[in-house]
């Protein structure tokens, strides 16, 4: 990819009002160093709804022109139409470098009734490409996400894309040119059929249900996590799903999550997310299993604490120094712990970074560079769990840089890091969870194809399920090696009862106040 410069870029919509998203859509690229050359309306226009704001009013300096003036727009020497109307994919293929660019969401057709149909027909995500169209019948995927479908509100489904994919055109305008990533060829095709009254009649008992099954888990469901040991490497899990699970910890009123651990003289220590249910705030514990044959667990409790919530105490060895890097991502810092063998203390030794919210930071060392990947916290609708971010440095204390692309990935099925990173036959996989269905709902592996400062791409390759007759048979979300003989893994049971509804009362006192996400 060449040097950062302007771009200059056209848009088409089909009113001069539009959408609030569609103006913070047009201001970041503008901030990003784009220039709005030119607006394009029909003749005929037509109001967007009564949340919409007049494009004109931000950007009166810029001319504004109808459809049909290829010749006017071809001289101005765009590099590319950004189509918020999306009918006019074709009609300008020929009259800038990068083509024309639009936004295909679900089962919407020309992105009316963003939604609907995913919650109408319970699917639990909702698909978003956005697509460049640089000559007849050559369609590229430029971008892509799935998002959860918010399957209680339509509103709300539509807001937490819109919330996400306004940046996406900045993102690849930045990336300009685009000569060294890999072309996807979209399919336009679509099963859609306007809803008539029967389907809007099926969208609203839908909501009511959805609705209605949401309270009752918010107020008698709880979620029981463990920690277990699986008999195999890590690796064999690629292709191996006949495994049984040793669950190691039980405790009535705390749960043990996100396992990492190493092996030392003989025996598996552990460091673990530990969260008492009175408190509803994780913390670092750490246990010690001498035999695994006949597991005995000793939990020392608390060996890393802060007042804010912390988890997933990732584990890292370097050059035989014992590293931690857990989750904490409400103080909004990244930060290295090391162990002090002498005292038997984990210090904290660096702030990698601050100012972010990185959620289950998952760092490696990968030709010769250090590669981080995280989830960002405290952004957008199920951003924690759906968007992908990647950051590298040449030194694991110096200085972190994003990944031009950062988010690099959108997808509830398999962003969210969820364990050790490991390499097969010289191919580099990454754990993710897939929250789709529910969050820590299963892992799945994904086999990285390409990872650079300007590039990214995987493909999930297999998936890691929770064992239907076990006890912890509602999700898994966390696979970490130990060493050639075991991983460890964690799962999750939901609980009913009318007394975890005086429970969940905690939350309001203020040692609770502070939300967990495991």
């Amino acid at each position: 990819m060449g040097e950062i410069n302007s771009k200059a870029f056209a848009v088409v919509t089909a009113s001069s009002k539009v959408e609030k998203w569609k103006i913070d859509c047009i201001n970041e690229l503008i901030k990003n160093q784009a220039e709005l050359k030119l607006i394009i309306i029909p003749q005929k226009t037509q109001d967007t709804g009564k949340n919409a704001a007049d494009i004109r009013d931000t950007h009166r300096e810029v001319p504004v022109q109808t459809i049909d003036c290829t010749d006017k727009i071809q001289a101005m020497n765009l590099d590319f139409i950004l189509d918020f109307d999306g009918t006019h994919l074709h009609s300008f293929e020929n009259t800038c470098k990068y083509g024309v660019w639009t936004f295909l969401i679900g089962d919407a057709q020309l992105n009316q009734h963003i939604g609907f149909w995913e919650i109408t027909n319970n699917q639990p995500v909702t698909p978003v490409r956005m697509v460049m169209a640089s000559e007849p019948d050559n369609i590229t995927i430029l971008k892509q996400g799935y998002f959860p479908t918010q399957k209680h509100s339509l509103s709300k489904n539509r807001d937490q894309i819109f919330s996400s994919i306004y940046t996406w055109p900045s993102i690849m305008s930045k990336a300009l040119p685009m000569d060294d990533m890999s072309e996807k060829a979209a399919d336009c095709s679509a099963n859609y059929k306007a809803p008539d009254l029967f389907d809007w009649i099926k969208l609203n008992r839908r909501l009511f249900k959805n609705n209605i099954a949401r309270l009752f888990n918010q107020l008698f469901c709880y979620e029981y996590w463990n920690v277990g040991l699986i008999n195999l490497p890590i690796e064999k899990l690629l292709d191996e799903d006949e495994f049984s699970i040793r669950w190691l910890g039980k405790h009535r009123n705390v749960y043990y999550a996100d396992p990492f651990g190493i092996e030392i003289n003989g025996s598996i220590q552990v460091l673990m997310e530990e969260l008492d249910y009175r408190e509803v705030k994780g913390y670092i514990s750490e246990m010690n299993i001498e035999d695994v044959s006949e597991p005995k667990v000793n939990v020392n409790s608390s060996i890393l604490r802060l007042p804010s919530h912390m988890s997933y105490p990732y584990l890292l060895n370097d050059n035989g120094r014992l590293l931690c890097i857990p989750e904490t991502s409400e103080e909004k810092k990244t930060m290295i712990y090391s162990f002090d063998s002498k005292t038997n203390r984990w210090n904290m030794e660096s702030v990698i970074m601050s100012d972010f919210s990185a959620v289950d930071s998952t760092v490696i060392r990968y030709e010769n560079k250090w590669w981080l990947f995280c989830t960002r916290g405290d952004e957008k609708t199920q951003s924690h769990n759906s968007e992908l971010h990647i950051y590298y440095s040449d030194d694991l204390f110096g200085k972190w840089k994003p990944h031009r692309q950062n988010p690099v990935k959108i997808d509830i099925r398999s962003a969210r890091p969820a364990g050790t990173p490991f390499v097969s036959e010289g191919i580099l996989y990454r754990p993710s969870q897939d929250c789709s269905q529910t969050y820590g709902g299963r892992i799945v592996l994904n086999k990285i194809t390409k990872l650079s400062e300007s590039h990214f791409d995987e493909e999930t390759i297999s998936s890691v399920d929770p064992r239907k007759n076990d006890l912890y048979k509602d999700g898994v979300h966390t696979l970490s090696a130990v060493n050639a003989e075991w991983t460890l893994i964690d799962g999750k049971r939901f609980d009913y009862s009318f007394f975890h509804f005086l429970k969940k009362l905690y939350r309001y006192y203020p040692a609770g106040s502070q939300k967990s996400s495991i």
